[in-house]
């Protein structure tokens, strides 16, 4: 499971677009129970998944939760204890009702599988429609070779040339004045 959203997140950074204006993700915990919590949360893999977003080039600009059980507020009361307090602020629980998701994210973005029933305008088709459509653009060669080579093994931190405490600047890059 990590590894398939590790391949979807560096499949969005190939898109300038989401490296520029960053994403929006939407979690729906339909059908989420015990038997996943179980197999999902353990501690190491909460850390695992916490490490992704920080290290991954895409801005996140929200993280929108639906539909959620009452076992995973304590999983993401958990979580938000190992993000910086400015992606905990980017996190929105919207309980059972899509009611307040709208007041968030453009209706014509979102599945039909999503809209009230009384919504004519543009959507972006069914569920299965947009997962049909990014299976077959996430498959597409030049995406898999991307992919492959990514995980191929190759690219690594070498802790060797880290440097030492007192060679790192304690300043912001963004407020450093460099000749």
């Amino acid at each position: 499971m990590f590894r398939a959203a590790t391949a979807i997140l560096d499949w969005v950074t190939m898109d300038e677009r989401a490296q520029v204006n960053g994403i929006v993700g939407i979690l729906d915990l339909t059908g989420y129970g015990l038997q996943h919590k179980l197999v999902i949360h353990t501690t190491d893999n909460v850390k695992r998944f916490t490490s992704i977003l920080p290290t991954n080039p895409n801005r996140v600009k929200n993280m929108h939760a639906y539909n959620l059980p009452p076992i995973f507020e304590a999983v993401l009361t958990l979580v938000k204890t190992f993000v910086k307090q400015k992606l905990k602020d980017r996190i929105r629980t919207h309980g059972r009702s899509l009611v307040s998701l709208y007041d968030s994210i453009d209706m014509s973005v979102l599945p039909r599988d999503y809209l009230p029933d009384d919504y004519t305008g543009p959507c972006s088709g069914t569920i299965e429609e947009v997962i049909a459509y990014n299976k077959e653009e996430i498959t597409k060669q030049p995406v898999v070779d991307y992919l492959l080579d990514l995980a191929s093994g190759k690219y690594g931190i070498d802790t060797k040339l880290k440097p030492s405490e007192e060679d790192v600047p304690s300043a912001s890059f963004r407020k450093l004045n460099v000749d």
